[in-house]
């Protein structure tokens, strides 16, 4: 006989509960990393405090739990960290107040040096300065892990620079030592003045003394070659010096001391083309202060001073005032004499500050 309930019989199908995401991926996590999951979550990210302070504080919690005793650290280790870390400091402190006095120590005596350094002759030959910076260099670096960089000037060579702009003083090209003096050349220059001043001595005995002519020529002789000697003096000494350069403290010197030797040479050359024949009297000034003037130049161009329109001046100025004295006691007071006598001696000065005035501008026009 068939059912005609209309009901099944047994057991119905039975519906599966779905799962959520997280159980799914909870699923699939390994154990390794659900465990550093709930070691995360236990934790407050946004704590602050070391690591080491939260690990203490969960272990003083789960022993609570657990043991039902706190942790607590040991009294005598927190004061032994305490004095450790106190005594730590005092040496670090006593380290760096050594370093420091050291330092301090090491910086007095290195500006006694340099004062030191400063009392004598320096060099002005910037390849010998270079030398004698790395040699200081190489000295200092023997003893670093860390060799310092290569420096392009010397602590003596900073003070003088450092004293001179204090000084409002005007500094020309680099910061080079350029203000000490060349000894030999000082002693040339001294040397130079001593023998120029004889010159002139005889010069003016001969020329105001009442002496026979043979006398008369040789102290003029005596005094040309006084002042050619001097002249000599400055040339040797001049070639002395470092690639010939003339320190600027003393170039005004060596320039003044040239003045004589220059003023004769100029005078030698007019004597000789005054003799010319018929244009003698005539360029026979000019051309021998241009002659002269271009000698005496040329010999200060190659020691590192340069000429300008003062030196031209100076040398006219000189050229007159003999040339006055010469006319006035050579006319003897005759009026005639001395009006014939005043037109070549305009001339000639105009003629002289020419020629001595056209060498300059040569001299300094090749010296560019």
């Amino acid at each position: 006989m068939t059912h005609q309930s209309g009901f099944l019989t047994g057991a119905g199908p039975q519906e599966e509960e779905k799962k959520t995401t997280a159980q799914i991926n909870d699923e699939h996590t390994p154990e390794a990393m659900r465990q550093s999951s709930e070691l995360s979550d236990r934790y407050n990210e946004e704590d602050d405090r070391p690591a080491i302070e939260q690990t203490i504080q969960h272990n003083e919690v789960q022993t609570a739990e657990h043991t039902g005793r706190n942790f607590a650290i040991d009294l005598d280790f927190e004061q032994e960290m305490h004095e450790r870390t106190q005594k730590e400091r005092a040496e670090r402190k006593a380290k760096q107040e050594a370093a420091a006095k050291k330092e301090q120590q090491a910086h007095k005596k290195r500006k006694e040096e340099i004062a030191a350094e400063l009392a004598k002759a320096q060099t002005l030959d910037d390849e010998e300065l270079r030398d004698k910076i790395k040699a200081e260099i190489a000295k200092d670096n023997e003893t670093k892990l860390y060799p310092d960089a290569k420096s392009f000037s010397s602590d003596v060579e900073d003070e003088l620079w450092r004293k001179r702009a204090d000084r409002n003083n005007q500094i020309a090209g680099r910061a080079k030592i350029e203000d000490v003096q060349n000894d030999d050349i000082q002693k040339a220059i001294t040397y130079s003045f001593i023998m120029e001043a004889i010159g002139v001595l005889a010069i003016l005995i001969a020329f105001f003394g009442r002496l026979s002519t043979n006398l008369q020529t040789v102290l003029y002789f005596v005094g040309a070659m006084a002042a050619i000697i001097s002249g000599v003096l400055l040339f040797i000494n001049g070639n002395k010096a470092k690639h010939h350069q003339v320190p600027s403290s003393q170039s005004a010197q060596f320039s003044a001391a040239a003045i004589a030797p220059g003023y004769i040479l100029r005078n030698i050359f007019i004597i000789i083309f005054s003799q010319i024949p018929i244009t003698g009297g005539l360029i026979g000034v000019i051309v021998g202060a241009a002659v002269g003037a271009s000698i005496h130049y040329s010999f200060l161009n190659r020691y590192g001073i340069y000429v300008s329109i003062k030196d031209t001046l100076i040398m006219t100025v000189i050229y007159t005032a003999a040339t006055t004295i010469s006319l006035l006691f050579s006319s003897g007071g005759d009026s005639i004499t001395l009006g014939v006598g005043m037109v070549f001696y305009i001339v000639g000065i105009i003629e002289y500050f020419l020629g001595d005035r056209a060498a300059m501008l040569l001299a300094l026009y090749t010296n560019k």
